[in-house]
């Protein structure tokens, strides 16, 4: 189960029963099935089985409901005997939900005979359709947040629970299966946030590694291979620094210093890298660092870009803009030229002109 659980107290009050009459021995029992290292689903199904002999029941009932009612998870327990599959009737919304608010209102219920209650109880609506005839619930929950809820049957008559029944489930193995419960829920929200990460990391197209704080690999994602065609595996423990151009090395090791000194939280490097058939790849690198608890540097996380295409692209654009600006001051001389070329056919046309005005007209005799 891992950590210690810290269980509730309860101070007793003159009228409570002595500790004696609890069955502790329940305790231990329960202690050693959570240190077998079972998985959780296992675990949870001898939990059960060691409630019904702790209490002579004939049939639990574990449930664990969360925030949807309809996709509960039931593990349940019977002692030998023709007993009825009663998972249906707690994954109806309205009845479970019902009982859930009533129980995290009142606590733990004994019901020795559950016909005497109101028949518009929410107790005796759940079971109206089985051949329960004594219960008892109990809430499950962590801190304030309900988890699900533990029921334990008697089908072949009506039982009288003893009060040192209700007491250690409630007062421990309620906890108990409360702590396993949340445990569960931690450890499958850790494994789909794992996954999904997991899954943006191989599918993205931009190379994602990480690094120690030597510049080793510790983790290179599979665009590694379609990038610069080493298999990840080739990769691990082997120097960021071994697939540098020896001309980048100087600027490597510069952002690696300000990255050790904290100096910026993320640094930009434009590089190349050495692909496996010897050829260097134009890339874009951004690095940050990974802190842990006290602050220190752990890892560093980077991302890197394949930039060729987008390298061909401004050259182009680059070529382009040469020779738009060569247009333009082609254009500008032009312009300038006509004007100068302008000025002399005027200067042409005037002196033709003149020059027809000086000639000597003929006179007649």
């Amino acid at each position: 189960m891992g950590d210690t659980i810290p269980f509730p107290s309860k101070n007793r009050g003159p009228g409570d029963s002595p500790a004696s009459e609890v069955p502790l021995l329940a305790v231990p029992r329960i202690a050693r099935i959570c240190a077998l290292g079972l998985g959780l689903d296992e675990l949870l199904g001898e939990v059960c089985r060691e409630i019904l002999s702790l209490c002579g029941a004939e049939g639990c009932y574990l449930v664990s409901c969360r925030e949807n009612v309809s996709h509960a998870e039931i593990w349940h327990s019977a002692f030998s005997g023709e007993w009825p599959d009663l998972r249906d009737i707690y994954r109806c919304d309205a009845l479970i939900g019902e009982t859930m608010e009533r129980l995290l209102s009142e606590g733990g219920k004994t019901i020795d005979d559950i016909e005497l209650l109101p028949p518009e109880h929410p107790f005796r609506a759940l079971h109206a359709s089985s051949p329960v005839r004594s219960a008892m619930l109990f809430p499950l929950k962590f801190g304030t947040r309900p988890l699900g809820l533990l029921s334990l049957h008697m089908y072949s008559g009506k039982k009288s629970w003893r009060e040192g029944e209700a007491r250690v489930i409630a007062e421990v193995v309620a906890p108990i299966l409360s702590a396993t419960l949340e445990r569960r829920r931690m450890v499958e929200q850790l494994r789909d946030s794992e996954a999904r990460y997991r899954f943006l990391a191989d599918h993205a197209l931009d190379f994602i590694s990480l690094h120690d704080p030597g510049g080793k690999y510790l983790y290179a994602s599979p665009a590694a291979g379609r990038m610069l065609g080493y298999r990840t595996e080739e990769m691990m423990g082997v120097s960021a620094i071994a697939f540098l151009h020896p001309e980048d090395l100087e600027k490597f090791l510069e952002e690696n210093r300000r990255i050790a000194e904290k100096d910026r939280p993320a640094m930009t490097l434009h590089c190349r890298l050495r692909r496996k058939d010897g050829s260097f790849l134009e890339v874009e690198t951004v690095s940050s660092s990974v802190l842990g608890e006290q602050g220190e540097i752990r890892m560093v996380l980077r991302i890197t870009r394949d930039i060729t295409e987008r390298k061909r692209i401004e050259n182009r654009l680059f070529e382009s803009q040469k020779l738009e600006t060569l247009g333009m001051l082609a254009g500008g001389v032009a312009h300038e030229f006509n004007n100068l070329l302008l000025g002399i056919t005027g200067s042409v046309e005037l002196l033709r002109l003149i020059r027809g005005s000086l000639r000597p007209r003929n006179t007649s005799t």
